[in-house]
Parts: structure tokens; C-alpha cells; sequence
């Protein structure tokens, strides 16, 4: 079949593959898309394709006399958009505006490229805006009105946005006023909003507002209790601190909060003994309790003890995800209660010093249990003990071992045959001494063969160390392994790798694909090309 045989249809999804050569630089784009010259039929299909997002660049320099100059750049690319009619065609509109010493002028000569490109229009296919502002010199001060009747020329200008993204990294406040006027003037229609900056009740409520996306700063984060979360169907808040994510999702007064709209909830801690600023508003954890009846996906990274979704959250009897990445304590709150039947769930445990390995095993269990799909589950303690504190037990579906301080040969042993479906398995502080070598003598235990570990990291431990030793033990590891895809090892020389190669590469021909890392930077490669660099020189 020809090409131009294909469906319009097919054509376009061809042409939404193809890479852009015009990445957000200072202006709309550099030039018009090679795509569009091949002939009018692909004109027309990948005009709305192509310039679907625009970027918008507009630079106020600290010297004032070379302040104008960035503007014939400007005008260059509004030319080319108003000659390619593309302004009521774009979805979703980017703009910088880097500003010195007036704001509100570099902002409007930003509104105003964007009246010359629409050539007098309103650009009212915009749905979504993704706005940076951002200060190169002192804070500077900008009037009320002026910052208002800004905010109501966006919304004059790009009338159809229900989607806002309010893209910053400082409390300058010019930009605290232009993005709360902003959300102010869209309040009526905004759909979702992704901000570091929530503000309290004295912003307009945001009654169509189905997805909240918070972007906490540890320093200048300036979340409020005020804020109305009802009707969100997607929250998210990324590097919160606990009693932030208390205050947030309840306010500070109220024990009891339910949800009965939300169905995504996606919560990423900082670690809470990162040191904060005093927030008089939320210096306390109160004790509430949290519903969420119609919950489907929940994500929780870094959860502590405090944790308000892990620790007092009701949530629905069958779920379709659960990712939960937390400290032992925290798997303890959650799963002691009645943990929802899950369709899949992904699951990471961190676990403190003296924690019980054996009770983190049956509560681990019994959550992977109840869902239909493992999807990963790791564990990550201090040393190898839970394989005799646990050797009565069934273990769980762990995929993902690492055992950060010490552990020896036969409890790696024994890792590898507990797991049939261990994938990645990183050991530091792997004890490969003349003890360890006498013990295991004494009672070796054969590796089994495994298919399923692709990822195999060993960092042999200092004290009493033996290269014949280790590198026994590392033969023994991708002779019994066959679908090792990386070994990553410490403390040996590149020399002893490729010997162990060449040795055993032919008795074991997965070994050839296999991609060896030695953490010194010693070597690094794949082992057929390592074989054949030794050899060629």
C-alpha cells in the first residue's frame, strides 16, 4: 500500500510521531514544520497536529537598553503564526516571561504577541495555559489593579482554559498576585490546576475544579487550611510534609473529612525530619479521620508513621491499584486494619533498625495477597537476618531485595531460593571472608536456577575480604542465573572479570549478553564485547 493510500486517520497518528525540530526556545518556534511542505493534503492533517502547542518566550533584559531587542524575535515568529492561520488550532499554550524591573509591561508585551499571531482574535481553542513567571533581579512591587486588569486580558484573550499549570520556584510578589488573579478569573471554568501556592478562602471557590496537582516547596510553600477539596476527582501532592497533607486535606479544625468524589489520590513525602520553617498554621498533627469511598488508585511514596492516608484513612473494600512506598512502622498501620482487595499493587518497604522481620512478613503477605497482580514489591533492611528469623514462614512475592549493611553468602543463598520471582537483588557489605568461606564448606547450598533475576548488584564487604572468595561466588551467581541481564560488582579487578568470562563462556553462552559493571569504573560493558576488547589488544 502506498502512502498515500493511507486513511486520514493513520496519517495524522503518523505525523503525531514524528519529532518536533522546534523545541520551546525565545519565541512561538523557529520555523514552519518540514512536514507541511510535502504536499496540501499532509498540510491540512498535520497543520492542527503540528502547532497543537506553541511556546511563547518573552524576556525583559536587566539593562534597559538592550530590552528592546528581543522583541523583533518576537515579532518574526508572530508573523509566521498569523501567516500559517495555526492560532485557532493550537490546544495548549506555554509561556515564559522572564522580567526585571516592571513586570507588568513585560506581561503585556507577551499579550500583545500573542493579539498580533491571532490577528486580533481571541485564541479560543486554548484549553490548557502553562504559565512561568519569574523574576531576574530584586522583588518587585506591581499595583492590584493593574495585576487584575492583566488576569482579565488572559481571560479575554484565551477564554476556553479549564486547564492551568502555574509553573514557579519563588514567593515574588508579583507572581504570588498574578497567579491568584489568574485562578481568580477562571475560577467559574477551571478543570485542573497544578500550583506550588494554594491559597485561603479568600480566592473565588474553583467549583468545577476536578483535578488539584500541589507541588510543595520545603522553604516558601505557602499551603493554607482554607482550601476546598470537594468535588476533585485527582489529587496530587508532591514533596508534602505530613502535618502539611493533615491540614490540607481536612483543615485545621475539622476531625472528620470525607470525599466522595475522589478516585486518584497520589501523595509523595519529603522526609519529615528535613528541617522546616516555622508554619503557625499547621504546626500540629491533629487526630482526624478520612474517608474515601470511591478511591481507585492510591500512591503513597515515603510514608511514615504519620502518614493520614496510611494511618486513619477508610478507604473502599476493592481498589484497581495500590502503591504504597513506606517505612515498616507505616505498612504496619496500614495493613492492620482491612486493606482493600486490589486489582494490582505495587509495594516498597524501608525498614528501620530492629524491626520485626517476621511480623513485617505476615502483614506484607497479607496485603500482596489480596490483590489479583503483584506488580513490584521490594524490601530494603539493614542486614540478612530476616532469612533465619523468617525460615518458617511463606514469604512474599518480593521482587526487589537490598540489604544496605551486611549479609552473608548463604543468606543470599537462601534469598534466591525463596523467591522464585526475585528480579533485582543488590547486596552491600556481602561478607566473602575466610569465615564465611569455612562456613559455607561446612554446609554449602547449591544456587537454584533462576530465570526470573535480571539484576544482580554485589558490593563485597572490606574486612576479611578473599578475591578467590568472591569470585567463587560470582561464578556460582551467573553460571546458576541464566537471565541475568546486569551484574554490577565492588572490589574486584576488571582483569578477574574477564578471566571469569573467558572461563566460562562457552560451558554457559548466556553469560555473553550479559552486561558487567564494576563499580570502580574499572570496566563496563557487555561481556562478548568485553572478551573481544581484552583479546584485540
Amino acid at each position: 500500500m502506498h502512502i498515500n493510500d493511507l486513511p486520514d486517520e493513520v496519517l495524522s497518528l503518523v505525523i503525531g510521531l514524528v519529532e518536533q525540530p522546534a523545541q520551546p526556545t525565545r519565541g512561538l518556534w523557529e520555523k514552519a514544520h518540514p512536514v507541511l511542505s510535502i504536499c496540501r493534503r499532509w498540510r491540512c492533517i498535520a497543520l492542527p497536529i503540528v502547532y497543537r502547542e506553541l511556546f511563547v518566550w518573552c524576556e525583559e533584559s536587566a539593562d534597559a537598553d538592550c530590552a528592546p531587542s528581543a522583541r523583533p524575535v518576537l515579532t518574526t515568529n508572530a508573523g509566521l503564526v498569523a501567516d500559517l492561520g495555526v492560532s485557532c488550532m493550537a490546544r495548549s499554550l506555554c509561556m515564559t516571561v522572564f522580567y526585571s524591573a516592571g513586570p507588568v509591561s513585560c506581561v503585556e508585551r507577551a499579550l500583545d504577541l500573542l493579539r498580533s499571531a491571532g490577528t486580533g482574535h481571541a485564541w479560543s481553542s486554548v484549553r490548557k495555559l502553562d504559565l512561568f513567571i519569574h523574576p531576574v533581579s530584586d522583588d518587585a512591587l506591581a499595583d492590584s489593579h493593574e495585576v487584575a486588569s492583566l488576569a482579565c486580558a488572559f481571560a479575554a484573550l484565551l477564554p476556553g482554559v479549564v486547564d492551568i499549570h502555574l509553573d514557579d520556584h519563588v514567593s515574588d510578589s508579583f507572581t504570588v498576585a498574578m497567579y491568584r488573579s489568574l485562578v481568580d478569573v477562571y475560577a467559574r471554568q477551571l478543570r485542573c490546576l497544578k500550583t506550588s501556592y494554594i491559597w485561603d478562602s479568600g480566592t473565588q471557590p474553583l467549583a468545577r475544579l476536578a483535578h488539584l496537582e500541589v507541588r510543595f516547596d520545603m522553604i516558601r510553600c505557602r499551603a493554607m487550611p482554607g482550601v476546598s477539596l470537594d468535588g476533585l476527582v485527582s489529587l496530587h501532592l508532591a514533596g508534602a510534609a505530613s502535618h502539611r497533607v493533615w491540614h490540607l486535606l481536612a483543615g485545621s479544625n475539622v476531625r472528620e473529612a470525607a470525599f466522595d468524589c475522589l478516585e486518584r489520590l497520589h501523595v509523595s513525602y519529603i522526609q519529615d525530619q528535613l528541617p522546616l520553617p516555622v508554619d503557625t498554621a499547621c504546626s500540629s498533627t491533629p487526630a482526624l479521620r478520612l474517608a474515601f469511598p470511591r478511591l481507585r488508585d492510591l500512591e503513597v511514596h515515603n510514608a511514615g508513621d504519620h502518614c493520614p492516608v496510611t494511618t486513619s484513612a477508610t478507604l473502599p473494600p476493592a481498589m484497581d491499584t495500590v502503591t504504597l512506598s513506606c517505612t515498616a512502622a507505616a505498612l504496619r498501620r496500614f495493613a492492620a486494619g482491612n486493606p482493600p482487595r486490589t486489582k494490582a499493587v505495587r509495594l516498597a518497604v524501608d525498614c528501620e533498625d530492629g524491626t520485626d522481620c517476621a511480623g513485617l512478613f505476615i502483614l506484607a503477605s497479607r496485603l500482596l495477597q489480596r490483590s489479583q497482580q503483584v506488580l513490584d514489591a521490594g524490601l530494603r533492611i539493614d542486614t540478612d537476618r530476616f532469612v533465619s528469623e523468617c525460615r518458617h514462614l511463606d514469604w512474599p512475592q518480593f521482587t526487589r531485595i537490598t540489604v544496605v549493611q551486611s549479609a552473608t553468602r548463604s543468606g543470599v543463598v537462601a534469598i534466591i531460593h525463596r523467591l522464585p520471582q526475585l528480579a533485582e537483588l543488590i547486596v552491600c557489605g556481602l561478607d566473602c571472608g575466610l569465615a564465611d568461606a569455612a562456613a559455607t564448606q561446612s554446609s554449602p547450598v547449591a544456587l537454584p536456577s533462576r530465570q526470573s533475576l535480571r539484576v544482580l548488584a554485589l558490593y563485597f564487604c572490606h574486612s576479611n575480604y578473599t578475591t578467590d572468595a568472591a569470585l567463587a561466588f560470582l561464578a556460582s551467581c551467573v553460571q546458576s542465573l541464566a537471565g541475568l541481564e546486569l551484574v554490577r560488582v565492588y572490589q574486584l579487578h576488571s582483569d578477574h572479570i574477564v578471566s571469569l568470562i573467558q572461563s566460562h563462556a562457552r560451558a554457559y553462552p548466556h553469560i555473553a549478553n550479559v552486561q558487567f559493571d564494576c563499580a570502580d569504573m574499572q570496566i563496563k560493558g557487555q561481556a562478548r564485547s568485553l572478551v573481544r576488547m581484552v583479546d584485540s589488544s
